[in-house]
């Protein structure tokens, strides 16, 4: 007996497959779901089943995200992995693989352990233009606690424990891909105000009088691995904000690096 997956556009991820005598009842299956994350356009989509394992309230109920909203609002734990599947968005290519086990935080305040396995492919979009997509499957496997291979639910890698000390009230952190200055994923909440979510009234954005700003820091950074300076974001409102930019290089893998990016409001704050 099988049962596909579908993926939120209607596209077969995987099967659900059973084997078993004939007249026998299959038994139920455990909560799976589909996903995919169009690199090319930064932004990732959710099958109605996978939002069911997520146990994802109603009013959140969204089947496509900004790609950095996987990572935010503390609904996904990540493991060890963590760093190589960054590395997979920045530096993908068709053909790569990747599977690990995370932890779910669900809405109802459940933790469940799941596996998650994906493959990056080259799918040629209605515009005719070859995209990147990652497309995966992610499986229920238990309750986070007696699944020994998911995250603990404190950080006990030495990283992990380091980041969380240094969390600074007025201070926002997060990892930046450098090829594209597309926000990877926020390791403290998000910056209040600043538009980065695919819903977002005003599309997100850096000032186009600071565009070339922008370039000199990633240039700076690349050469001296920290740089600082000042550029204007969008708002949620339409209007830009000032912030100040802290940034240090940082190794995802023995390949590819990223932004250690910290945010501080400028004096003066918003700006037309």
């Amino acid at each position: 007996m099988a049962l596909p997956l579908l993926s939120y556009d209607g596209l077969v991820h995987g099967v659900h497959v059973w084997v078993g005598p004939l007249g026998e009842e299959p038994p139920a299956r455990d909560p799976a779901g589909a996903w995919q994350i169009n690199l090319t356009r930064h932004v990732s989509s959710r099958s109605d089943d996978l939002l069911r394992l997520y146990g994802t309230r109603p009013d959140r109920w969204r089947n496509e995200h900004d790609l950095a909203e996987l990572f935010a609002y503390q609904r996904l734990q990540t493991n060890s992995d963590e760093a190589k599947a960054l590395a997979l968005i920045v530096n993908a290519k068709a053909g790569m693989e990747h599977l690990a086990t995370w932890t779910v935080n669900r809405d109802d305040g459940a933790r469940r352990a799941v596996h998650f396995a994906c493959r990056c492919v080259e799918v040629e979009a209605p515009n005719g233009r070859v995209e990147l997509v990652v497309r995966g499957i992610t499986h229920d496997i238990g309750p986070a606690e007696s699944v020994p291979a998911a995250p603990p639910p404190v950080p006990v890698l030495l990283a992990q424990q380091v980041l969380a000390a240094e969390a600074t009230p007025g201070r926002w952190r997060a990892i930046v891909d450098l090829r594209t200055m597309r926000l990877l994923k926020w390791l403290d909440d998000p910056m209040p105000g600043v538009s980065w979510t695919l819903d977002a009234p005003h599309r997100p954005a850096i000032h186009r009088d600071d565009l070339r700003a922008a370039v000199g820091l990633a240039n700076e950074l690349g050469l001296r691995g920290r740089a600082e300076g000042v550029v204007r974001l969008r708002s949620v409102d339409g209007d830009w904000v000032k912030v100040v930019v802290s940034a240090a290089l940082m190794a995802l893998d023995q390949h590819t690096t990223a932004a250690l990016v910290t945010l501080t409001a400028s004096e003066g704050g918003k700006v037309d």
